[in-house]
């Protein structure tokens, strides 16, 4: 979740040294290097640990509909945005339910890029509004789940949860958060907390998450 330990079967990217903007799957790991292989020829490399950012992390046996659970990192939307709610910046992370072979979505916010025009800033009317582009989600997402850092690395707190209308009553809000707190765990994560829970369908998701991961504090305030 947040820095992300690379292991075999992540996509990973390479920051520094000599191979940096290499892109490639890890297959094997070391104390402190990574095996991986690169491209359609696959070819064999080796890199430092230290040199790497995991791209995706990918579970195999999420699959439904073709559904695959990825953590986007860094991807969230930036900049003025119907979700931008705290007075200040924040790492926003994502994680996601990806199909590539899912058709195009309808132009829809969050899921395609979407034009917005501001025409105040904290309350205070613009002279000329301004228009904004809300970047959407990556091709083929068909839900996926903003979060951050909350009090410290064991804690995260969920800023956002969609699902495609298109493709809504599959169960993939389910599998999603599923393979959400399936991932926190495997990283060490205590607290989950869900913020403000507006309808009685997420408070329900939220309480079988208390259930499923008694290890994980699950944290939600009810506002239905």
């Amino acid at each position: 979740m947040i820095a992300l330990v690379a292991r075999p079967g992540d996509d990973v990217i390479v920051l520094r040294g000599r191979q940096a903007g290499l892109r490639g799957h890890v297959v094997g790991r070391s104390k402190d290097t990574l095996s991986l292989i690169v491209g359609v020829a696959r070819h064999p490399a080796t890199v430092n640990a230290s040199d790497v950012v995991v791209a995706e992390r990918h579970f195999a046996n999420m699959a439904h509909e073709g559904a695959t659970y990825v953590d986007q990192g860094a991807g969230a939307p930036r900049g003025i945005d119907p979700r931008f709610v705290y007075g200040s910046v924040r790492e926003v992370r994502r994680a996601a339910l990806v199909d590539p072979t899912a058709p195009p979505p309808v132009k829809e916010t969050y899921f395609t890029e979407t034009p917005r025009i501001v025409r105040s800033v904290n309350g205070r009317a613009l002279k000329k509004p301004r228009t904004y582009i809300v970047p959407g989600a990556a091709p083929g997402t068909v839900a996926f789940v903003d979060y951050h850092e909350y009090g410290g690395p064991s804690g995260l707190y969920i800023d956002y949860v969609a699902v495609r209308p298109d493709l809504r009553n599959k169960g993939l809000g389910r599998q999603l958060i599923e393979a959400f707190y399936r991932d926190a765990a495997a990283h060490g994560v205590t607290l989950v907390h869900w913020g403000q829970v507006m309808n009685k369908h997420a408070w329900a998701l939220m309480q079988r998450m208390k259930t499923a991961f008694p290890a994980i504090q699950t944290l939600g305030k009810h506002m239905f």
